[in-house]
């Protein structure tokens, strides 16, 4: 799948304690609201009492060990 602007994707974050927000790991949804490229978006997160917004994300497959966040797709059930 490509990413478009609206799509809901996962969103999760590799260490929380590098977060100020104090998010736990995740999953949590996301829409894209920019699409850098085919692995790098912008996106509003859906948190339970917040939305926040987070940069130039990059897709599991092409992060690397050391990547902070990436998204995904959902599971398909």
């Amino acid at each position: 799948m490509k990413p478009t602007i609206g799509r809901i994707v996962h969103y999760y974050v590799e260490d929380a304690h590098k977060q100020t927000s104090g998010m736990g790991q995740g999953p949590y949804a996301a829409i894209i609201t920019r699409v850098h490229s085919n692995v790098i978006v912008d996106l509003m997160v859906l948190q339970p009492a917040d939305v926040r917004h987070a940069g130039s994300v990059i897709k599991l497959e092409e992060a690397s060990e050391d990547s902070v966040s990436y998204w995904t797709w959902p599971p398909r059930i």
